[in-house]
Order: C-alpha cells, then sequence, then structure tokens
C-alpha cells in the first residue's frame, strides 16, 4: 500500500521532471577555428534590443552588454580553438539553464564571432552571425539539438522551422 507521504513524493518528482523541459543539450559543431559561441538567455522586454544590436559592436573587446550578461550568468561561452574539439555541449545539467528559467527566459540568442569584414551587420537572425531561437522552440525540443557554425553563419536543423527572421 502507497502511503499519503510516497504519493506526495511522487507527485513532486513527476512535477520537478515537468518542470525542466527543454533541451537535452545543445551541441554546437564548427568547421572553423578559432572561434567563440556565445549562448545568451533574453526575456520578452529585452529582446528589441538584442535583436537589433549590432554583432560587430557585440565583438568588441569591451562591449558592456556581453560583459553584463556573462556578469549576470545569462551567458554561456563556447571557445573552439585548433588544438580542441570542433563540437561542444551545453549539457542539460549546467547551471545556466535553471538561471535561465528563474529569470523566465523567453529566447535564446547564439552568437559567433565570425571573421570580421566577412559579414554586414544586421538585424536578428537575418545577420549570419546571430540565431534566435524562441521558448517555443527550444522550451519544448526533447532532444539533442544541433548547431552548426561554418562560413555560412549560424544554422541549425533541429529549430529550423522556429528561427525569427
Amino acid at each position: 500500500m502507497i502511503t499519503k507521504y510516497q504519493r506526495e513524493f511522487v507527485l513532486m518528482l513527476i512535477i520537478a521532471a515537468v518542470g525542466l523541459g527543454g533541451c537535452r543539450s545543445i551541441a554546437v559543431k564548427t568547421n572553423i577555428v578559432p572561434v567563440e559561441v556565445n549562448i545568451v538567455g533574453i526575456n520578452k522586454s529585452q529582446f528589441p534590443y538584442w535583436q537589433g544590436m549590432s554583432m560587430a559592436a557585440y565583438w568588441e573587446p569591451e562591449n558592456q552588454d556581453r560583459k553584463q550578461a556573462k556578469k549576470d550568468g545569462f551567458l554561456h561561452e563556447m571557445r573552439f580553438n585548433q588544438s580542441g574539439p570542433r563540437e561542444l555541449i551545453l549539457a542539460r545539467k549546467d547551471s545556466i539553464w535553471k538561471k535561465w528559467k528563474k529569470k523566465k527566459t523567453d529566447y535564446l540568442f547564439i552568437m559567433a564571432h565570425l571573421p570580421p569584414g566577412t559579414y554586414k551587420d544586421q538585424t536578428g537572425s537575418a545577420d549570419k552571425r546571430r540565431l534566435i531561437i524562441p521558448y517555443e522552440c527550444w522550451g519544448r525540443f526533447q532532444g539533442r539539438a544541433e548547431i552548426i557554425v561554418d562560413a555560412g553563419g549560424i544554422s541549425s536543423a533541429s529549430f529550423k522551422k522556429c528561427e525569427f527572421p
């Protein structure tokens, strides 16, 4: 016979499991090095600002927006170099997911520091150095999402139908 406490414990486990939801992991793959990739959790109120942000300005060494996102703990950095792997994974157990959830993140901005002069600053995902994925996609994606960074920019077959223009 199941006690009241056992039933409540099982219910709490189910609620906790459902509450985590979303991607199990995000794998970022590249064939160009060196390259840095940032994944930043953004909420609705921040969206217009980050969508219009110049990618050239974002990657300047003293950029305050990048520094603040890092200081606040909402930025996940991935650095690829000659001697390192060509695939890095943001695991589901990484503490950044909890921070994004607490912040009520509505969008993941994935940004790559690609060679300067190759790309023209544009808004949103029209700038090939930035991929925007709304919560409706990453929050319900039940697997390992793959992001590709190459000379053409950032792309993802996992979220193809969800990218913002």
